[in-house]
């Protein structure tokens, strides 16, 4: 990832995604949350900001590499869920 301000505002300034068909869009951020903007392609009002990379993103500290990260419906850790069986 570039370091030099001139990079990240190129990368990054004014710079929104939509969020049904991903495709980028240069705009300013005050007519897109005005709802005046619309994505080229699916013609969608739905616009984010484009992400920045994050370094060292491997979910949560002492996470295995390519584990999920815990969330609402994870076990805790160090316990199975209970089987379910065919019988109700």
């Amino acid at each position: 990832m570039p370091k030099f301000k001139e990079a990240m505002d190129r990368i990054f300034k004014n710079m929104f995604v939509c969020r049904i068909c991903k495709s980028k869009i240069r705009a300013d951020p005050l007519k897109v949350r005005l709802g005046e903007v619309k994505c080229r392609k699916c013609k969608s009002k739905k616009l984010r900001l484009k992400h920045k990379e994050v370094k060292g993103a491997g979910g949560g500290a002492g996470a295995a590499p390519g584990a999920a990260p815990a969330g609402k419906g994870a076990a805790p850790a160090g316990k199975a869920p209970p089987a379910k069986t065919g019988k109700k």
